[in-house]
């Protein structure tokens, strides 16, 4: 099966931010967030150049401000966890909606894993997983499971006090998703008048 070249591009931003909400970025991880070539004025190329540059700051500055927002002492700052915005707390039927979808599109919960299946790095992981096989159930997961929550997230981000590096990469999620937004709607549209 081939995957559009447009489809392999949005399953890399998926598997990027996916790594940079899953733990503190290495420099390995860092130095792959290179400029890219297209219409400066185009709202992702901006974001995602924005998040090139930001990614030359020093490792220990990403790993200090991922700690201070996401990890913290008792409750983080900023939450990852798409229940805590949809419900108000963590681990409530969001979270038991999502498995069942999750089920039903083949995932299984990898018993190491450390968080839950609706923190934002698992889901970014399952819709690059499903994008390059081409299931259409990314929109699903697209439209439950991601959409209702993440600028919610994005706002919490923003107002931080203390970011500083994180907020180039809440400025491509915003983007990214605002773009997902659109051509999920346009696809719904679509398929409604057929």
């Amino acid at each position: 099966m081939s995957v559009a070249e447009e489809d392999r591009d949005r399953a890399q931003v998926y598997g990027v931010l996916g790594a940079l909400f899953m733990q503190a970025p290495s420099r390995a991880l860092l130095d792959t967030l290179v400029p890219v070539e297209g219409d400066p004025s185009a709202l992702l190329v901006q974001a995602w150049n924005d998040l090139a540059q930001a990614a030359r700051e020093d490792e220990c500055l990403w790993r200090e401000e991922y700690e201070a927002l996401f990890v913290g002492v008792g409750k983080p700052d900023v939450l990852l966890c798409g229940s805590y915005y949809l419900a108000g707390a963590l681990h409530e039927r969001p979270l038991a909606e999502l498995r069942s979808d999750l089920a039903r599109m083949g995932f299984e919960r990898d018993p190491k894993a450390t968080e839950t299946e609706d923190h934002l790095a698992a889901l970014c992981n399952a819709m690059h997983q499903l994008i390059l096989r081409d299931d259409p159930m990314q929109q699903t997961l697209y439209v439950r499971h991601i959409a209702p929550w993440v600028p919610l997230l994005c706002d919490a981000i923003d107002v931080h006090p203390r970011v500083r590096c994180y907020r180039y990469v809440s400025a491509l999620l915003r983007v990214f998703i605002d773009i997902e937004s659109q051509a999920w709607s346009i696809e719904e549209s679509r398929s409604m008048t057929l």
